[in-house]
């Protein structure tokens, strides 16, 4: 998008996670070769705050998060609450980023904000999946999510589309020890049927089938030869006799 409209779409990815939010965006060499193209990838940084990928500059400092956070009635004792802040902080101001972001008539590329949510996956790996901390922290989400889309309509006047990407299983930890661990669920379950059943399952359908069908082509085919040897005519100087 950033390269078909030459800078002019505006593109706004926000992660708690640096990785995350740089995937999301453009490439950091392309806005390093183009700073005046429109796009911002913010990201939480523990001794900074909310940051800027691009530029390295602090748009919100740990103090603002933390009175933003009180403000909400969050109380901010792990780092994984600082990331659920910073992500809440940074839907809280992308209309405002976008608003300040200048786009020229003739650009037809739409704009593009992702947000990637990873605060939820450290708290349920800290707390548990269904955790009142894992909880409560969804409903802030939400929150936050809903006032952004209204605010999103109401400025583009509904002309937005939304897409929803969901990976269940980021919520377990995955690393060289776990991932014996967690190829298991990746398995089929043995069959459960015993030697007295009454039901077949499809392997043993397809095999009788197999077997079946080609008892009946050789024992037409050995009919067929013996008549053929039968009805031979009977030549004295045939090579057979």
């Amino acid at each position: 998008v950033a390269m078909n409209s030459e800078g002019g779409a505006r593109i706004i990815s926000l992660s708690s996670n640096r990785q995350m939010a740089a995937a999301m965006g453009i490439h950091t060499e392309l806005a390093a070769a183009h700073p005046d193209w429109n796009a911002e990838a913010m990201y939480y940084a523990k001794k900074q705050g909310l940051v800027d990928l691009y530029s390295g500059e602090t748009i919100k400092s740990i103090d603002e998060i933390r009175d933003f956070a009180r403000y909400n009635g969050m109380t901010l004792k792990t780092a994984e609450g600082h990331k659920l802040a910073s992500e809440l902080y940074g839907i809280k101001l992308i209309p405002q980023h976008i608003q300040s972001m200048t786009r020229a008539d003739n650009v037809h590329a739409p704009d593009m904000i992702n947000i990637g949510i990873s605060s939820i996956r450290q708290l349920s790996l800290r707390y548990g999946v269904g955790s009142p901390q894992v909880l409560d922290a969804i409903r802030l989400l939400d929150n936050a999510l809903v006032e952004l889309m209204g605010q999103l309509e109401e400025y583009y006047n509904g002309e937005i589309t939304t897409e929803i990407i969901n990976l269940q299983s980021s919520t377990e930890e995955h690393s060289f020890y776990t991932q014996a661990k967690q190829q298991v669920h990746l398995k089929d379950d043995a069959p459960t049927t015993t030697d007295d059943s009454d039901t077949y399952t499809q392997d043993e359908v397809s095999a009788f089938q197999t077997k079946f069908w080609v008892a009946i082509v050789l024992t037409i085919a050995i009919i067929l030869g013996a008549l053929a040897l039968v009805k031979m005519d009977m030549l004295e100087n045939s090579l057979i006799y």
